[in-house]
């Protein structure tokens, strides 16, 4: 069996584990592709979260326009965060 790598184009919406804070749990959630798509070909990937949460909305919250183009069931913003 070859070993295949999925390449994801930029703004594609993708389902990852995120870490919690803690980093100890995660969970999985939507995510929008940032990186371009020679660099996911290196094997890396840079990805925003998508959430749902509205009671804690966070300096750099970007609210989603189109639910249903985007394949969404709630309002949902594109949250920015850093895990180190």
């Amino acid at each position: 069996m070859s070993n295949l790598i999925s390449i994801y184009k930029t703004c594609d919406i993708v389902v990852v584990p995120f870490p919690f804070t803690n980093v100890l749990n995660s969970k999985n959630r939507p995510a929008v592709v940032m990186s371009s798509q020679s660099f996911n070909y290196a094997g890396h990937t840079i990805l925003v979260m998508i959430t749902s949460d509205r009671h804690s909305l966070w300096p750099f919250d970007v609210k989603i326009q189109d639910l249903k183009d985007c394949g969404l069931e709630k309002a949902s913003v594109i949250r920015f965060k850093l895990l180190q």
